[in-house]
C-alpha cells in the first residue's frame, strides 16, 4: 500500500512538474485545486524526506528495534507519521476536486471554495487578534510562574496557562470554543508574615480576567459573527449564478484533460513519461528543433486542410445555433431542461411536436386540395 502511494505521488509531482516548466508559476496557480496539490505534493515531500532520514539512522546507528520511549521527541520517524497523517487527510479531501463535475454537487463545492477565501482572512485577523492579547496577558501573568500558597493546608501552585507565549496562544485559542475559565487566570503570589497570610495581587487578576472578557468580545461576538454573515453573503452570490460558475469550472477541469500529460492517472501516467522523456531527450541529442513531447508549450501540430477548417467553423456555428435555441426554449416554457447528448428534453419534445403536428395536417391538405379539383371541374362541367 505505502509502494502504491508513493508510486502515486511520484506520478503527481511529475505531472505537477511539467505543468510549471510549460505554464510558470503565475499560470499554474490559476484554481484552487492547484494550490491544494501544491500543499499537498510539498507536504508528501517532507513525509518521504523524513522517511529517508529515519532509514539512514537506523541502518547507521544500529537501533531498528529500539522502543519508542527511547526515541528523540524530534525523530524523523515520529515526524514521518505526523507529516504522512496530514497528507492523507488532505488526500481524502481531494475528492471535492471529482464532486465539482457532478452537476448537484458542482455548486456546492464551489460555494465551499469561494468561502474558504473569507476563512484564510479571517484567521489572518484571528492570529492578529490572538497574538496581541497572548502577549499582553503572558507580559502581566509570567513574574508569578512556579508560585506557590498554602491555603487550607494544601499547596496549590500558579496555573501554567499563561506563563509563556506558548501556553497563552494555546489557551485563548481553545477559549474561541468556549473553554474560557475564569479560574484559570487566578494569580498565585504566595505566604507573608509569620501568621504565614496569603498575599494577593486584586488589580493583576482584574485585569487578566477584564482582557480575557474583552478578548472573548471582539472575537467570538464581533468577528466570528462577521465572518459568518461573509460566507453566507458569498455562498448567495455563487448560488445565484450556480449554473454558470459550475460550467465555467467544469471547463476548466476539461481543459486540463485535454493535455498531453494527463492523458493517463498516477501512477500510470510515469509509463507515459518514460516515452516522452526518451523521445525528448533522443530529440535534444540529435537537434532536432521541432520538438513534440508533452513538455513543449509552443508546440504546433501540423497545418489544417481548408476542408477541415471549414468543418470546424461549421461545427462551432452549430454549437452556437444549439445554444441559442436552447435558450429561447427555456425562456419560452420558463421550465428548467436536462442535456441529453447535447439537446435538452423539451427541445425533443418540441421539435417531435412540431413533426406530430405537420404530418397530421399532412394529409388535410392532401384531401382539402382534391375536394377543391373535384369541385373546380364540376363547375367547368
Amino acid at each position: 500500500m505505502l509502494a502504491y502511494i508513493w508510486s502515486y505521488m511520484l506520478g503527481m509531482f511529475l505531472v505537477t512538474w511539467t505543468d510549471l516548466l510549460r505554464l510558470g508559476f503565475r499560470r499554474f496557480l490559476y484554481a484552487w485545486w492547484r494550490w491544494y496539490d501544491f500543499v499537498q505534493l510539498l507536504t508528501y515531500l517532507l513525509a518521504f524526506h523524513s522517511f529517508l532520514v529515519s532509514a539512514i539512522v537506523v541502518r547507521n546507528h544500529g537501533e531498528p528495534y529500539l522502543h519508542r520511549i527511547h526515541w528523540d521527541p524530534i525523530h524523523p520517524t515520529l515526524l514521518f507519521e505526523v507529516l504522512f497523517t496530514i497528507a492523507a487527510v488532505l488526500s481524502s479531501w481531494r475528492l471535492f476536486y471529482f464532486l465539482q463535475i457532478i452537476r448537484r454537487f458542482g455548486p456546492l463545492v464551489i460555494s465551499i471554495g469561494k468561502c474558504v477565501k473569507d476563512i484564510l482572512l479571517f484567521w489572518v485577523i484571528f492570529m492578529v487578534v490572538l497574538g496581541s492579547f497572548a502577549v499582553g496577558l503572558n507580559y502581566l501573568l509570567e513574574h508569578y510562574k512556579y508560585n506557590k500558597v498554602i491555603r487550607d493546608d494544601k499547596t496549590i501552585e500558579q496555573p501554567f496557562y499563561m506563563t509563556s507565549i506558548q501556553s497563552a496562544m494555546r489557551y485563548l485559542y481553545w477559549a474561541w470554543y468556549g473553554y474560557l475559565d475564569p479560574e484559570r487566570l487566578e494569580v498565585i503570589v504566595g505566604n507573608c508574615c509569620p501568621q504565614n497570610l496569603e498575599t494577593k495581587h486584586v488589580i493583576v487578576q482584574n485585569a487578566a480576567e477584564f482582557l480575557s472578557a474583552v478578548y472573548y468580545m471582539i472575537l467570538v461576538i464581533s468577528l466570528l459573527n462577521l465572518m459568518i454573515s461573509i460566507m453566507a453573503t458569498t455562498a448567495g452570490t455563487v448560488l445565484e449564478n450556480r449554473d454558470m460558475e459550475w460550467k465555467y469550472v467544469r471547463c476548466q477541469i476539461w481543459w486540463e484533460f485535454f493535455e498531453d500529460c494527463r492523458s493517463l492517472p498516477p501512477p500510470f501516467c510515469l509509463l507515459q513519461f518514460l516515452v516522452h522523456g526518451f523521445v525528448f531527450t533522443l530529440r535534444k541529442l540529435r537537434g532536432d528543433k521541432k520538438q513534440r513531447s508533452a513538455w513543449d508549450m509552443n508546440f504546433v501540430g501540423r497545418e489544417e486542410t481548408p476542408s477541415e477548417k471549414e468543418r470546424y467553423l461549421e461545427l462551432i456555428r452549430t454549437l452556437k445555433g444549439r445554444l441559442l435555441r436552447h435558450k429561447v426554449i427555456q425562456q419560452m416554457t420558463n421550465m428548467e431542461y436536462f442535456p441529453i447528448a447535447g439537446i435538452s428534453v423539451q427541445l425533443l419534445n418540441f421539435r417531435n411536436a412540431v413533426c406530430d403536428e405537420k404530418d397530421l395536417s399532412e394529409p388535410n391538405t392532401s384531401t382539402s386540395t382534391s375536394e377543391s379539383h373535384s369541385t373546380t371541374s364540376s363547375s367547368e362541367q
